[in-house]
């Protein structure tokens, strides 16, 4: 007699049932969070470690700040390109999202090249291990608010005509 109750309240059956639903959509929610962030380290890791190889073989022919530039602007659009198909599946860059997404890679720079030279207005000496961890932690905030800005902004899934509303969590 599953699914009968006598006091007309749900079947343990049924309890079971909207709980797994709960879970479910607990677990889609966390997925869909989690995704995303996971796919933007895999680039951004990929893409540091393109530049780095880049750097260490056009160095050997190019002098520093042109090898820099190429490794940068080539690393920065691929990262771009595979962040707006992969990381956040919103379909190819165009232009715009091109110089969105750079701005962001340039307010990077910007918050880890500060936080280096606040570190030497306050220490002209600091140790290796010093200057390591303030440019780590300043690689840190300065990714993760790259990433809230391109999730939230620049590639954010928007309502098309044969899909006014969706769910961040899809796909």
């Amino acid at each position: 007699m599953e699914g009968i109750t006598f006091d007309g309240s749900e079947s343990l059956t049924e309890n079971r049932a909207g709980s797994q639903r709960v879970k479910q959509s607990w677990v889609r929610r966390v997925w869909g969070v989690l995704a995303p962030f996971s796919r933007f380290v895999v680039v951004g890791g990929s893409t540091t470690a393109l530049f780095n190889v880049m750097y260490a073989v056009l160095v050997l022919y190019l002098p520093i700040p042109v090898t820099t530039a190429i490794a940068a602007v080539t690393t920065t659009l691929l990262a771009n390109e595979l962040h707006s198909r992969w990381t956040f599946r919103s379909g190819p860059s165009g232009l715009i999202r091109h110089v969105q997404a750079g701005a962001t890679a340039f307010a990077s720079w910007l918050v880890t090249t500060g936080a280096v030279m606040a570190l030497y207005e306050l220490d002209p000496q600091p140790s290796f291990l010093v200057e390591q961890i303030v440019l780590v932690v300043a690689m840190a905030a300065a990714g993760i608010g790259r990433y809230l800005v391109l999730s939230w902004y620049v590639y954010r899934r928007r309502p098309t005509a044969t899909n006014p509303t969706f769910r961040c969590a899809e796909k």
